[in-house]
């Protein structure tokens, strides 16, 4: 843990080869693995706004929650920037809960050890500031701080780590949308996430199914027929392909064309 910040929420680890990186997990015994096979959008890093791309899985071993992501090729982002310092992946970002994002800030300060905002993820109607990124000020190739908002997500992470401490090693690679919508229905969402996020709504799509067999490094996985699915839609927020953009934990929000 951090003395300053507390318990981390999860450690992030970026990887150009997503299969490969599964892979590598995979091999210590550790599953299930939930994945949103296309996460895009516009974010906001270092002060201008890029559109980005990427594939992320969440997994879980013990209460330790991972997260894997491989960005896009050629892309504008903190993920990017990682991998053009780092080509072989590692350990990107550590994420910690706080209630008051500047107050945490002062704190690190304060404590001789200060932070500098490289990612700031809001709502574009509302200004409501979601997370950010951080990076140690002066360390060079640093890892980096995500701060976040307790609430929003905390029971589709329980079920993941629920699904983890009872897996039997069957069905390894999963869908994560399902359990995401699943735990998202209702209000869950704290007063001033409501207030900055609005209510979810379901709509129908169509989408290609998730390979289901555990991803082998450098083998091929061939996608099974599309099936439909549920897709979430969050104050303009989608959780399809790249066109219907955007998770609320990875990008700054754009608003999301009318297509009712």
């Amino acid at each position: 843990m951090s003395r300053i910040l507390g318990n981390p929420a999860h450690q992030c680890y970026v990887y150009p080869d997503f299969d490969a990186a599964l892979a590598k997990f995979a091999a210590g015994g550790i599953g299930p693995f939930f994945v949103l096979d296309e996460v895009g959008g516009m974010g906001n890093y270092r002060g201008e706004q890029h559109a980005f791309s990427a594939k992320v899985a969440f997994f879980y071993t013990g209460d330790s929650c991972i997260e894997l992501i491989t960005p896009k090729p050629g892309g504008i982002s903190a993920y990017n920037a990682f991998l053009d310092l780092n080509p072989q992946g590692g350990l990107h970002h550590i994420a910690y809960y706080s209630d008051d994002f500047a107050a945490s800030l002062a704190a690190m300060a304060a404590a001789g050890m200060p932070l500098e905002m490289v990612v700031d993820m809001r709502d574009p109607a509302t200004d409501f500031q979601i997370e950010i990124y951080c990076e140690p000020v002066g360390v060079d190739n640093p890892v980096l701080y995500q701060l976040m908002h307790r609430g929003l997500f905390d029971k589709w992470f329980d079920a993941m780590r629920d699904a983890a401490a009872q897996w039997d090693g069957s069905d390894p690679v999963r869908d994560a949308r399902p359990m995401m919508m699943a735990a998202l229905a209702g209000a869950l969402f704290p007063s001033r996430l409501r207030e900055g996020l609005g209510e979810g709504r379901l709509h129908d799509s169509t989408q290609p199914a998730l390979p289901r067999p555990l991803p082998q490094a450098g083998g091929e996985i061939r996608p099974e027929p599309a099936q439909p699915r549920r897709r979430l839609v969050q104050h303009g927020i989608g959780l399809g392909e790249a066109e219907a953009h955007d998770v609320p934990w990875r990008v700054s929000f754009e608003q999301r064309r009318n297509r009712d």
